[in-house]
């Protein structure tokens, strides 16, 4: 009896259990489980740092006792208030935007109310409603001007020892009007990554989130440097991208990451995300916003625009070389790339499986490719740019060219191959007499001779570019 409960006893040792747990787990996933930890301890470490807000119901509540009450003499409007009060205040001061106490010719009385009732605690909320409302205040240089002023006397008589507090404090540069530049720079000059700044920093988690952050991330996008832009470092920002919870910044965010050359390393990486976060840029309401003014809405534009073309170029790279081995039509369609504006697929299921299997294109496969009811293994890449509409067949025949209004096939109902075969009659490159070729404006054209591709860039020329 006694051996057996030895033997239990050594093989319930916590030490034993240990030792023999690490030798099944390999290192490299002991490295991933500390990686993830850390990343659950940074998160949890910036949610205790967070002031939970007031319930929407508080909120309309003191909004509307101010409201009723701003118009009565100072002495009551003070006497009808507590400093519990006041301190919900300041997390109401922008509830109703435009209409809010922020921006009311009240907001002098709410500054008599702070001042009479204050207490330490009013700071972080504060501090809250100024980085929440970044856009607006600068847009109204007086009211951020008055509100800065309180702001600061508040914070220099500060003398206690809450961190986040002094964290504001300390770094009151970066909360004046120009203050992001300072932020940005200082994060930069500190190699501080702009998800570590509440564990590094020790700000409030409140900051995540607010305008001030937003803004802040764009400049941070801008200007970081260009050999500080790892493909750990890309993933890291297309995570924090992946969290927020407004469509203006997602927008913004992933257009500089896609248009600015810093970050072409990881193209594809952005590439990927930004379908995943934003949607297929082929449609083009996803990559809207109502929110933007005129300079994001071309640079987003711009984005989507790049997002077409690198996925044009693997789509006429994958049909030349896997749906049929033409180098020499994929290199002539590729110097067209930045004109052409959407791509579409025509062939049967087998083909549609080809491209379905590629990881690169596979999510973009079922909004551009339609299957024939027909088995035939011709296959059809169709492509649209600028006034025409350009069809190449796998096998090698000719390429059939459209004017875009003439072309009215819909391409979702396209039963047969041949169905893009039928029209327009006739050449746009004809031969007659001698060395003279004759042209229109619609017509085909066959991959014959050595100088196909010539004749075709003069039509080009003439019709395509003018």
């Amino acid at each position: 009896m006694a051996n057996i409960k030895q033997l239990l006893n050594w093989n319930l040792l916590n030490s034993v259990i240990k030792a023999n747990g690490e030798k099944l787990i390999a290192h490299n996933t002991k490295e991933i489980f500390k990686t993830n930890i850390d990343a659950l301890g940074n998160i949890a470490l910036q949610q205790t740092k967070k002031s939970k807000l007031p319930k929407q119901e508080l909120v309309e509540e003191i909004y509307d006792k101010f409201k009723n009450l701003e118009k009565q003499p100072i002495a009551v409007l003070l006497e009808s208030f507590t400093k519990r009060e006041v301190r919900l205040l300041v997390w109401s001061l922008d509830y109703k935007g435009e209409e809010s106490i922020l921006f009311s010719t009240q907001f002098g009385r709410f500054i008599r109310l702070v001042n009479e009732y204050w207490r330490d605690s009013y700071i972080i909320p504060l501090w809250y409603v100024l980085l929440k409302n970044w856009y607006a205040l600068n847009n109204n240089k007086s009211r951020f001007q008055e509100y800065i002023i309180l702001f600061k006397i508040k914070c220099d008589e500060y003398e206690k020892s809450r961190k986040d507090v002094i964290a504001i404090k300390t770094h009151f540069n970066f909360w004046k009007p120009s203050g992001i530049k300072s932020f940005v720079n200082y994060l930069n000059e500190n190699n501080i990554q702009l998800n570590a700044i509440c564990s590094s920093l020790n700000f409030n988690g409140n900051i995540l989130g607010t305008d001030y952050y937003y803004e802040s991330f764009i400049l941070y996008l801008k200007v970081i440097d260009k050999e500080n832009t790892s493909k750990k470092l890309v993933e890291d920002l297309l995570d924090e991208i992946k969290g927020i919870n407004r469509k203006k910044y997602k927008l913004i965010l992933l257009s500089i990451l896609i248009t600015n050359g810093k970050f072409s390393g990881t193209i594809n990486i952005i590439q990927h995300a930004a379908f995943l976060i934003i949607g297929d840029p082929i449609v083009k309401r996803h990559w809207t916003s109502g929110h933007l003014n005129e300079e994001e809405i071309e640079l987003v534009e711009s984005a989507r625009k790049k997002l077409l073309v690198l996925m044009n170029k693997k789509f006429i790279k994958i049909f030349f070389s896997k749906l049929v081995q033409d180098p020499r039509r994929e290199k002539y369609w590729l110097k067209f790339i930045d004109d052409i504006e959407d791509v579409k697929f025509v062939g049967n299921r087998l083909n549609y499986s080809i491209l379905k299997n590629n990881q690169e294109l596979s999510k973009y496969v079922d909004a551009r490719y339609t299957v024939t009811r027909s088995n035939q293994s011709t296959s059809a890449l169709i492509f649209w740019a600028k006034d025409y509409v350009f069809v190449e067949f796998s096998d090698k025949g000719a390429v059939y060219i459209y004017k875009r209004e003439s072309f009215n096939i819909k391409t979702k109902h396209i039963e047969n191959i041949t169905d893009l075969k039928s029209w327009p009659r006739g050449m746009a490159v004809i031969k007659s007499v001698g060395n003279y070729w004759e042209f229109m404006p619609e017509g085909t054209h066959a991959h014959i001779g050595e100088r196909w591709e010539f004749r075709l860039s003069i039509w080009m020329k003439k019709y395509f570019y003018n």
